[in-house]
């Protein structure tokens, strides 16, 4: 084999390595949202498990309800409590209170996610553009819970889109 085939050789090699790696952590990222594994028309967060037990009051973790309830957390326990108002109260104007970039995008998809508000990922692929994961995944829960294929469309990840239209076909 001469050098210029073993060349090319390596490079559609590294390429192939790369989509694997990209391809993993898109699925363990879908896996660890809930957004892989589920029924047709289950709902984000919702699993066949949960809705088949029957609910168990455990009081292990405090419970926060409202904003006032994060205001004297300190660090992480701050930020995750506001995501949780945001998402218990599907105010997005809570986001703005968390602090971490990464923290606040993840804020804004869970309430999507409960909402299928497309104004927030609208507003997420403006701040981000549409390279950036979340994006995909903010019009995926989108189109779940409006149960509405045509969203699918502004998906710019092909993995995420093409689990688009396999849920709502």
């Amino acid at each position: 084999m001469n050098k210029k085939a073993s060349a090319v050789l390596w490079i559609v090699l590294g390429i192939l390595i790369f989509l694997l790696i990209v391809g993993l952590g898109v699925y363990f990222l879908f896996s660890e949202m809930g957004l892989i594994g589920r029924e047709p028309g289950e709902l984000p967060g919702e699993s066949i498990f949960e809705s088949q037990q029957e609910e168990q009051p455990v009081n292990t973790m405090p419970t926060y309800d409202s904003v006032d309830d994060c205001e004297n957390l300190e660090g992480y326990s701050k930020e995750s409590c506001y995501r949780k108002v945001a998402e218990l109260t599907l105010d997005k104007s809570i986001c703005e209170l968390v602090e971490d970039y990464y923290g606040r995008i993840s804020c804004y998809t869970d309430v999507v996610c409960e909402t299928g508000d497309i104004s927030i990922c609208e507003m997420l692929e403006e701040e981000l553009g549409r390279s950036y994961s979340s994006t995909s995944i903010c019009y995926y829960c989108v189109a779940l819970v409006n149960n509405d294929v045509t969203v699918c469309e502004k998906i710019w990840d092909n993995i995420v889109e093409e689990e688009c239209y396999d849920r709502l076909g």
